[in-house]
């Protein structure tokens, strides 16, 4: 399935045409309730040269690439949260690139996923354990479950690392490629952020916007699947469950968006998604005491934004 779907979501094709695209999206809070907007736009001209922005209130942040190999990015305000920065992937890139799955690292699973009375069929891509328990540090491949159209390779959902839910519609074709012209990500029962973006237009190839802003710097890994930042793990802090919450029989899962820093502890917390307050709270205060591997770039550590699950169970 997931071979059948990539040439349909090949966006760095050389054979397309210069295009850009625009579209603005919608960020919610903990209930569900519209909170900051922004726009985000690509503008791609060969495999090597394009360009992402992201404007909001609080946050600016450009990303460039370049014919001559170099990346760079201008940013300003706060960092942006994971679930913003994944729109470029999730738009253009949503199927894992088969070239670059280590067969050593990743295993596959056929998957069905049942909405209503529609089957989609899913493919499960899960990194392989390690004999000491850890998963593989892989960032080009995350792990997650992928599932399509019941009558075509078109991906309709995705959950990345059983994490939240990711919704493709407005399913549109621009230059024989598959485009999502609408994105709902969801932690199941409340929205996250909405994405809506028009059809591509065309491009001139020496359109000024290609050019890196004057004091860019030199873009690295910032964004590290769940999947991936677990096989970092060296010290881990069980959260202790709020009595309030047992009493009311509150459980359920509570999603995390983190930053690990270059000593590998973690800082910058913010709750995506949660059952309960009580809940929130607890699992911050136990993802505080973690400790990971701090992240190596050329030999430099340095900080990566992640998405961390704190699940709370009750007893039987």
């Amino acid at each position: 399935m997931l071979a059948a779907a990539a040439p349909l979501y090949n966006f760095k094709d050389p054979a397309m045409k210069p295009w850009h695209l625009k579209g603005t999206y919608q960020l919610f809070d903990l209930d569900g309730k519209p909170g900051a907007q922004g726009t985000y736009e690509y503008w791609w001209t060969s495999p090597m040269v394009y360009r992402s922005s992201w404007t909001r209130s609080g946050a600016t942040r450009t990303e460039w690439h370049t014919g001559d190999g170099k990346a760079v990015y201008q940013a300003t305000g706060e960092r942006l949260f994971y679930i913003e920065h994944q729109l470029e992937e999730l738009l253009f890139s949503p199927v894992p690139e088969m070239s670059k799955l280590d067969a050593a690292s990743v295993e596959f699973e056929r998957d069905q996923l049942q909405i209503g009375k529609i089957k989609f069929p899913c493919a499960k891509v899960k990194l392989r354990m390690h004999p000491d328990g850890k998963s593989p540090l892989h960032p080009g491949a995350p792990s997650g479950q992928y599932c399509f159209d019941p009558s075509a390779p078109v991906l309709r959902i995705e959950r990345p690392f059983n994490s939240y839910f990711v919704e493709f519609d407005r399913l549109a074709k621009s230059q024989s490629k598959i485009l999502a012209q609408e994105i709902t990500i969801t932690d199941g029962l409340h929205k996250l952020l909405t994405l809506e973006v028009g059809i591509p237009t065309s491009l001139p190839k020496d359109d000024p916007a290609l050019n890196p802003s004057a004091g860019a710097e030199s873009l690295k890994v910032e964004d590290l699947p769940a999947g991936s930042a677990q096989g970092m793990l060296v010290k881990k802090a069980f959260p202790v469950y709020p009595r309030q919450a047992k009493y009311a029989r509150i459980s359920g899962t509570v999603i995390l968006d983190a930053m690990i820093g270059m000593d590998g502890r973690v800082k910058d917390i913010r709750v995506l998604s949660t059952p309960s307050g009580t809940l929130s709270g607890a699992a911050e205060d136990a993802v505080k005491q973690w400790q990971y591997s701090p992240y190596v770039v050329d030999g430099k550590p340095q900080e990566v934004n992640t998405i961390i699950n704190v699940i709370f169970m009750l007893g039987g």
